[in-house]
């Protein structure tokens, strides 16, 4: 008989799936009871012999948090995250390019641009939501009873020190409506006032300004790091490109990433340290 050749399909994971739908929940704390329980049932029948039983504890809890977003993110952002997964940079058409998203333990997050910053690690690296899931809905919900019914923009940067919504502002306005619980109290004498102003000036720019410098404006493409020994022009905004200085790299000095950010230069006048930024490279001819 004649033998046919084998064929074989290349195929993606399966998007981790609940076992039910978001949809079907009308409020976040019972939709993290829900599947906080699933997981103890998988527990269970996977050890019989270390059985879970009881009221939930934290743990549970925050682990069906995190099985909740990979399922929604795996299935609202396929493209970015199997990008991400091979260590490939995502299509420059993607509304998160600015963001400079990473993977973390599984979770599609902010890359941003606050790193070297004292914040938290969910403050830093906020986790990626998309604006029209039912499980987003849920969330502005919940902070907006937690953070007492404040406004829009107290409530936007209150769902910034976890998350990152794209379009937030619009979408906390199309959820929330005034109602009895936001009428504002104010008991505080003007003096008073003042004090609390100035006692959460700090507070507030952390909270609503620092977050927003999270996308990148410029260099969200790489470049290839300068080399030692090449001969690049020292720009000076005094002078005419024509009368900038001839240099030559002698040391290179790359950030955490392994980036050069910074080299020292060689010139007719001495040795100096530039960033690579006012650094014009000579194109040089590889034969």
């Amino acid at each position: 008989m004649e033998s046919r050749p084998a064929r074989s399909h290349a195929s993606k994971a399966s998007p981790l799936e609940l076992w039910f739908p978001v949809e079907s929940v009308s409020s976040l704390a019972r939709l993290r009871w829900r599947e906080a329980y699933c997981l103890r049932f998988i527990y269970n029948c996977r050890r019989p012999k270390s059985r879970r039983s009881g009221p939930l504890v934290a743990a549970e809890l925050d682990d069906a948090s995190l099985t909740i977003i990979k399922s929604v993110q795996q299935i609202s952002f396929p493209s970015e995250i199997s990008h991400l997964q091979l260590s490939q940079p995502i299509s420059n058409k993607s509304p998160f390019l600015l963001l400079h998203p990473v993977l973390l333990n599984g979770i599609f997050r902010v890359g941003g641009r606050l790193q070297n910053s004292d914040l938290t690690q969910d403050q830093v690296h906020p986790v990626i939501l998309p604006q029209s899931h039912h499980l987003t809905h849920l969330i502005i919900i919940d902070a907006h009873v937690r953070n007492l019914h404040s406004g829009p923009q107290a409530l936007v940067a209150y769902l910034h020190r976890r998350f990152w919504i794209l379009n937030c502002r619009d979408v906390v306005r199309k959820i929330i409506h005034p109602d009895m619980t936001d009428i504002k109290v104010n008991r505080l004498s003007r003096w008073q006032l003042c004090q609390q102003l100035t006692q959460h000036f700090w507070q507030r720019w952390k909270d609503e300004f620092l977050a927003l410098q999270q996308q990148r404006q410029k260099w969200n493409s790489q470049s290839e790091n300068l080399k030692v020994g090449t001969l690049v022009l020292l720009k000076d905004k005094r002078l005419l490109p024509v009368q900038w200085k001839l240099a030559r790299i002698l040391e290179l000095h790359p950030g955490k990433d392994s980036l050069v950010r910074a080299v020292t230069i060689e010139t007719s006048e001495g040795l100096y340290k530039r960033p690579i930024v006012k650094l014009c490279p000579l194109p040089m001819d590889a034969s």
